[in-house]
């Protein structure tokens, strides 16, 4: 999305309303809740890959399996690396600006890094920012105003924002052109369809295996009852039926003398058929570790896991976190920063970073660098090396400078 280079325009822009209203053009549907299986996650990818399919059904899924306290947990750890640091934006003097200061620390612009990264998991995140102008302490203050479009109303190989989340690419919002453009983020592919994809297979096997586990705890788990009773005793019969029902869930059995029944509990290695799906879970739980955090070790514990291997998975993780920073860097300064130009923000000379680094080490093993090559003589900027700190130049720097 490029900067407005044409003052008059953008002041057009500006005397209308900061807010585009999309949210009072979309006719939203309660997400769909049934009972999945493979086949509907195979019937789903099928239909959004193809050019006018929807992803209306995928994104249920997804909004399905996030139910899933594994694989929510894992994806919300992915989204702390980066809401757990904190964004600084400086000018090309080195030098922060107040106003955007107060910007960064607002929910509005933690809401706006979640939807950021929200982006990977679903494939793409379509944004209208605007401007709220509110009264806080009695002081009146400009605060920024996201509404995320519901992502099964967004036909990104059409550029389309459509009414109702069944309605075809035929006609809609074409949020790439005219004043949309100017205001509306787009992050992501038009042809991505999300780390979530690769989950939904695993969170519908562990589903349907816990499930059979829970019948197998109620069969094998629970003490079995088993009552006798003289086969022409019919009043006997039912008093013990009576009893049988008050006495619980526990499964019981009853038969007359001289009937008899045999329960096969199924043996695996010497264990119980209870192991096995104890197995199938922590597989499809260690799959879901492996390709939203690259690694098992830095939420599960190893049977034969070392320290080495531990800092090994935990580097793992660190190289994830790196990219996710360096991807929400990118989109903060070339998507959203031209959008809050738009919307009257300070923003124009500068750009955003993250004020700490992943790996602690590298980033001191940096500046012992930077400090030696100045010590023999190099010429070291002071704003390279707060940079490379992650540490903001104190706001009377220049006369700290003086006094050295």
């Amino acid at each position: 999305m490029n900067e407005i280079s044409n003052k008059s325009s953008i002041e057009i822009l500006k005397s209308e309303s900061n807010s585009i209203d999309i949210i009072n053009y979309i006719t939203t549907r309660p997400t769909l809740r049934k009972h999945f299986d493979l086949g509907d996650w195979r019937n789903a990818l099928i239909y959004a890959e193809s050019f006018n399919g929807t992803r209306t059904l995928l994104y249920d899924l997804y909004e399905d399996v996030l139910l899933d306290t594994y694989l929510s947990g894992q994806w919300s750890k992915r989204i702390m690396g980066i809401t757990n640091d904190d964004v600084m934006f400086f000018t090309k003097e080195g030098k922060r600006i107040p106003e955007v200061d107060i910007l960064m620390d607002s929910p509005e612009f933690e809401e706006l890094l979640i939807e950021i990264m929200q982006s990977k998991a679903w494939g793409i995140s379509l944004i209208e920012l605007a401007n709220d102008n509110c009264i806080e302490i009695g002081k009146a203050i400009k605060r920024l105003n996201l509404y995320s479009v519901p992502r099964k109303h967004i036909r990104p190989k059409q550029g389309l924002i459509v009414k109702d989340q069944y309605e075809s690419s035929s006609a809609g919002i074409k949020y790439r052109e005219g004043a949309y453009s100017n205001f509306v983020a787009e992050i992501g592919k038009c042809d991505e369809l999300g780390l979530l994809l690769k989950a939904v297979p695993y969170v519908l096997l562990k589903r349907g295996n816990v499930g059979d586990w829970a019948q197998f705890v109620q069969l094998f788990g629970i003490p079995f009852r088993e009552y006798r009773y003289n086969g022409y005793d019919v009043a006997t019969e039912e008093i013990i039926k009576k009893n049988a029902e008050e006495m619980g869930s526990a499964p019981y059995i009853i038969l007359p003398d001289g009937a008899s029944i045999t329960l096969h509990e199924i043996k695996n290695s010497g264990q119980g058929a209870g192991d096995i799906f104890q197995k199938l879970a922590d597989f499809c739980d260690k799959q879901i570790s492996i390709f939203i955090l690259g690694n098992t070790l830095t939420t599960q514990p190893g049977k034969t896991g070392s320290y080495a291997l531990g800092n090994i998975h935990r580097d793992t993780q660190n190289e994830i976190l790196k990219d996710d920073k360096k991807s929400v860097i990118r989109i903060l300064n070339t998507i959203i920063k031209p959008i809050l130009y738009n919307l009257g923000w300070p923003v124009k000379d500068g750009s955003f970073s993250f004020t700490k680094r992943v790996d602690t080490k590298e980033q001191l093993s940096e500046v012992e660098l930077l400090s030696e090559m100045k010590n023999l003589g190099a010429v070291i900027s002071d704003e390279q090396i707060y940079k490379s700190a992650g540490i903001a130049k104190p706001k009377n720097y220049e006369e700290l400078k003086g006094k050295m």
